[in-house]
């Protein structure tokens, strides 16, 4: 995709305001909005970045880093200098876990976990990247993807009340059927435990000479902003649409990590579907990482009916969260069902269904409470909402050596 359209793809209609030239140094980067929110995103056309192209990409992540505002990177090429990608990492981990990064990979050179997509929170792979969080079948629906993400990320929403409602018994469709089918509309319940980083309004557009890195260095000058260029998708912010988005579907299957709103508020949910191994719990742990990272709230559905390989960094990633987490045991659980976020890991509350098995006990004995399935859904918004963020971690979401 041509640059300027891809930025115009990604954000609202008419929001994009260019803040660099399409020239040599072979990348543009934007102020916009996504869902009516301030981002930042930047495009790369060209086989290789230069210095002068880094050096923007630096800008733009430093940038978004000090606003407070997600950054977002379509990326068809990758640095080629070393000191250039040096300071395109750095500044990266500078804003892990203070600021959502998402990284749209159009190009097989900045795949499969390289560059750009090393050091982001979310990767979405276009038909020529390989490697992401999410795989799409064109650089038009990647696009699309990410403004969905984009949105999840940065705008939490407010809880907002939740009617009792029949679900299914277990499994993959349970923990897909929690989520909202469209953005519910806010009404409130609770004060939301979203960071600061949900502003209103876009910041007036920084200069390039007033940023300044985290290490306190100016960044590169850019050249002036460029007129506003209009979306040639005309998205329309309020329109409905679903707000499940499944990570790292390909990577033990068998466990369900995804992101979507839960009584208007972005969650994360993960489920095991029958059985926990190494590969699962690296790639569960790796989810809750990030999602403690972007303060979004955790909701497990624990059904291992057997626990085999490496569970440890699933259990330290429980451990060290801060923000709130509910159990839902629907069925049966097996001996070590401490690993799937129990009470003695720190879970804000564990809630069973009447006939559930907790590793041969009973649920009223190892639950925090017995809840009819109809109302699964509703208390657990009632609990998230009530739950406040102890600390940040900020820590980057890597992913995690599998041997």
């Amino acid at each position: 995709m041509d640059p300027v359209a891809s930025l115009g793809a990604l954000c609202d209609s008419g929001t994009v305001r260019l803040l660099s030239d399409v020239d040599s140094a072979g990348v543009v980067i934007a102020r916009g909005r996504v869902s009516g929110r301030p981002v930042i995103a930047h495009a790369t056309f060209s086989g290789s970045l230069d210095a002068d192209g880094c050096s923007r990409i630096v800008w733009a992540v430093d940038t978004a880093a000090c606003e407070g505002v997600p950054v977002v990177g379509l990326w068809h090429a990758r640095p080629t200098g070393l000191d250039g990608a040096g300071h395109v990492f750095a500044a990266m981990v500078r804003a892990s876990g203070r600021v959502p990064q998402i990284c749209v990979a159009l190009g097989p050179s900045c795949s499969d976990g390289g560059y750009g997509p090393a050091f982001s929170d979310v990767v979405i792979a276009g038909p020529d990247g390989f490697g992401g969080d999410v795989v799409c079948s064109s650089d038009a629906l990647a696009v699309e993807k990410a403004r969905q993400v984009t949105s999840l990320l940065d705008d939490h929403g407010h809880y907002s009340a939740v009617p009792d409602a029949p679900l299914p018994t277990g499994g993959r469709a349970l923990a897909l059927a929690m989520f909202d089918p469209t953005p519910a509309t806010p009404v409130a319940l609770a004060t939301p435990t979203a960071a600061s980083a949900q502003a209103a309004a876009t910041p007036a557009a920084a200069t390039p000479a007033a940023a300044t890195s985290a290490a306190g260095t100016p960044a590169a000058s850019t050249p002036a902003a460029a007129p506003a260029v209009a979306n040639p998708s005309a998205h329309n912010p309020s329109a409905p649409t679903s707000s499940a988005v499944e990570l790292r579907a390909s990577i033990a299957p068998h466990l369900l990590t995804a992101l979507g709103r839960m009584g208007g508020h972005t969650v994360g949910v993960l489920t095991d579907s029958g059985h926990l191994d190494g590969a699962a719990a690296a790639k569960a742990a790796r989810f809750v990482r990030m999602c403690d990272a972007l303060r979004v709230p955790l909701v497990v559905v624990a059904e291992a009916a057997e626990v085999s390989g490496r569970t440890s960094k699933l259990l330290h990633a429980l451990v060290s969260t801060s923000v709130p987490r509910v159990t839902v045991v629907p069925r049966r659980i097996c001996a070590p069902y401490f690993v799937m976020n129990s009470r003695s890991l720190g879970a804000s509350a564990v809630l069973a269904w009447p006939d559930a098995d907790m590793a041969g006990g009973s649920s009223r004995k190892r639950a925090d409470e017995v809840i009819s399935p109809c109302s699964t859904r509703r208390r657990i918004v009632e609990v998230l909402a009530s739950g406040r963020v102890r600390r940040s971690t900020g820590l980057i979401p890597l992913q995690p050596l599998i041997l």
